[in-house]
């Protein structure tokens, strides 16, 4: 089984933080280890490591899709 480590969940914390409009309360580590449930999730499917942001939550106004850096997944079967 394939998993995220603690600095992919840094990662995912400054990625997703960076993808917010300005006006939203940014996210902690706690909150950026349920995007790497997702990731962990889609790895466990044969998908690479990533999780989606929907629109309603994107300073773009668009669903963004992220792919956590192999160097973050350890345990690669």
């Amino acid at each position: 089984m394939s998993l995220i480590t603690l600095q992919g969940c840094q990662w995912i914390m400054k990625t997703v933080n960076q993808a917010l409009p300005a006006n939203r309360e940014r996210i902690d580590l706690k909150q950026a280890t349920a995007y790497a449930e997702d990731a962990e999730y889609q790895m466990s499917l044969g998908n690479p490591p990533c999780f989606e942001m929907k629109s309603w939550n994107t300073a773009s106004g668009h669903t963004e899709e992220f792919e956590v850096p192999q160097r973050y997944v350890e345990g690669k079967s």
